[in-house]
């Protein structure tokens, strides 16, 4: 997928060397009527960077869930499926016509361990 192709393009790492140390992210711009959708890899930085492309979030309230655990337990899928399945609905909430985004505090493969953020812009429904 994405991550694979922006590792293997060298986007990654030029992504992270701009900011070293800092939570990569996910931007999943929605998905369409077979499932796919436009995902943006990247980091938070404060200026468009030349080679790059950037994506400025408009104002907006945002729902903030955040997990921890193995990834072997699929910390991020499950995380999706708690925010979608009962969290947005329970608070009559939906999401806003903007980008969903994955922050990845922690992602740790040989340690099995990760630390997710998963934001969402909302609205009322």
């Amino acid at each position: 997928g994405t991550w694979d192709v922006a590792r293997n393009d060298g986007s990654i790492q030029q992504i992270e060397a701009l900011r070293p140390g800092a939570p990569m992210l996910g931007l999943c711009f929605g998905f369409d009527e077979k499932g796919q959708n436009d995902y943006m890899v990247g980091v938070a930085y404060p200026q468009d960077v030349e080679g790059l492309e950037s994506y400025t979030y408009p104002e907006a309230k945002w729902l903030i869930y955040r997990a921890e655990g193995a990834l072997s337990e699929n910390v991020l899928g499950n995380g999706w499926d708690y925010v979608n399945n009962t969290l947005l609905p329970e608070n009559g909430l939906k999401k806003a016509s903007l980008p969903t985004m994955e922050i990845y505090v922690v992602w740790d493969n040989e340690n099995n361990k990760c630390e997710i953020e998963i934001q969402i812009p909302y609205e009322k429904q």
